[in-house]
């Protein structure tokens, strides 16, 4: 009994003597690219008073897809639609177009915090003219608080850009790259995008500037066969309901899309209380589609056998 504690008063005082010689500086330890990005991902969602995701550029001007719409289906709860629009079942879009939180539309979009809109009969932005290559991130709002901008429904995105300050000193970025496919017109699309940004301190206090320029340009096929509707005849076959569609269609589209943007920020810190910006921010987006189609379509109740004749169905319809 009286040895248990005389071992580990003696290890006490080892470890005691130990101790100094041990103490290291911790090592610091710098994490970037895709570990990063989620990191600060989470940290945005935990640090948030509401509901909030985030999309987070892994590196600097690489949003992890190819548009800001195809960005955002990776959140939970948020879905894109993959038409042109809305009402326009028929043409199917590689990029996604309209965005729903949680089945709801109506969502609000704002630039860096500032409302912004574009001319789609909308209250949103459509996400599809902006260059993802000028975004930082993205925060997805399911309940916005009183101190935003009222008017969504379903949510509110705001996309965010980078800021001088936000790195600390000189950074330059570019990236090329580009894309063939044989049933795409046979033509190559190429993309490419580069920032500058860089911060000094000045007799007036430290002045940051900031550059963004991206162009990307895709090509894409789309085939489709559509069956339009069928609607009930109880008059073609004596007591017999039938089914007879609307018609069928085939259609091949072919889509050019381009796509620029230019990004420019000034930031100057002349204390450290106070801090100003100005920020210009230019996105232009043209569409164009070619379009064969060969289509059969009637009205399903003007449908007629011809004179003397009768239909005919088998157990297929």
């Amino acid at each position: 009994m009286l040895a248990a504690p005389t071992l580990a008063q003696t290890a006490a005082s080892k470890a005691d003597a130990s101790a100094p010689g041990q103490a290291d500086e911790p090592a610091e330890v710098v994490v970037t690219g895709q570990r990063a990005a989620i990191q600060s991902a989470q940290n945005i969602k935990r640090n948030s008073e509401e509901i909030v995701d985030s999309i987070v550029a892994n590196d600097i001007g690489k949003l992890p897809d190819r548009s800001v719409t195809e960005a955002l289906q990776r959140v939970v709860g948020v879905t894109i639609d993959h038409t042109m629009a809305r009402n326009d079942p028929e043409h199917y879009s590689v990029e996604g177009s309209g965005v729903n939180i949680r089945g709801l539309t109506y969502v609000r979009s704002e630039l860096n915090g500032r409302d912004s809109f574009t001319a789609n009969g909308g209250r949103a932005l459509s996400f599809e003219d902006v260059s993802p290559e000028l975004m930082a991130g993205v925060d997805i709002y399911k309940n916005p608080s009183a101190e935003q901008i009222e008017g969504a429904i379903g949510g509110l995105v705001n996309l965010r850009t980078a800021m001088p300050f936000d790195y600390k000193g000189l950074r330059a970025s570019a990236s090329i790259q580009g894309s063939w496919g044989d049933l795409s017109r046979g033509k190559a699309a190429p993309s490419a995008s580069v920032l500058l940004s860089d911060r000094w301190d000045t007799g007036i206090g430290e002045i940051g500037i900031l550059v963004d320029l991206a162009y990307s340009q895709s090509r894409t096929r789309t085939d489709a066969i559509q069956q339009e509707p069928f609607f009930p005849r109880i008059d073609l076959v004596p007591g017999k309901t039938v089914w007879i569609p609307k018609g069928e269609s085939w259609r091949t589209l072919q889509f050019d899309r381009k796509r620029k943007g230019a990004y420019a920020a000034l930031q100057w810190r002349p204390n450290s209380d106070i801090e100003t910006s100005l920020s210009f921010f230019r996105s232009d987006y043209k569409m164009h589609w070619d379009e064969n189609a060969i289509f059969t379509s009637t009205y399903a109740y003007n449908i007629v056998p011809a004179a003397g004749t009768s239909f005919t169905f088998d157990q297929n319809g």
